[in-house]
């Protein structure tokens, strides 16, 4: 999970770390289950329009985040980032991306490293009995963010 070696383990981390921001941007201002009405709808679109990365952090849109990601890493296409494919970082980066996809299914379509992983990753069958079912859990998980309206 840690990565076969030192590059891997930071890449792992890395991911991680953006995972985490992009989390932390949804936590702000993307509505959710029990809150579907959440910030502004001006702050919400920018999260998901904004695309100019000379722009600090704190005000830049996901597409940024996931520009940064889908140049990230190995090179080529082959749907990894560390040589496993599977680090803990590779996992965190799936979810997110689920959960990114759950709110709007196109959201990787310019992203074609992203996509590749996305797929390349979906397909395992230990992604597969979690989405499905819930896999070794009670039941299966229910979408936590949601679509602005």
């Amino acid at each position: 999970m840690a990565g076969t070696t030192d590059v891997d383990f930071a890449a792992s981390q890395q991911l991680m770390c953006e995972c985490e921001d992009i989390y932390a941007k949804l936590t702000k201002f993307q509505p959710t289950t029990s809150k579907p009405f959440k910030g502004s709808r001006e702050e919400l679109t920018k999260l998901w329009t904004i695309v100019d990365q000379t722009v600090h952090n704190r005000e830049q849109g996901l597409h940024v985040n996931l520009a940064l990601l889908d140049a990230f890493g190995r090179s080529g296409n082959d749907g990894r980032f560390t040589a496993s494919g599977v680090s803990v970082g590779e996992c965190k980066l799936y979810a997110t991306l689920h959960t990114l996809a759950l709110i709007d299914p196109d959201v990787l379509r310019p992203h074609a490293r992203l996509g590749a992983f996305f797929e390349r990753f979906a397909a395992l069958e230990p992604s597969r009995a979690v989405i499905d079912t819930g896999g070794e859990m009670p039941g299966k998980f229910a979408q936590y963010f949601i679509a602005g309206s």
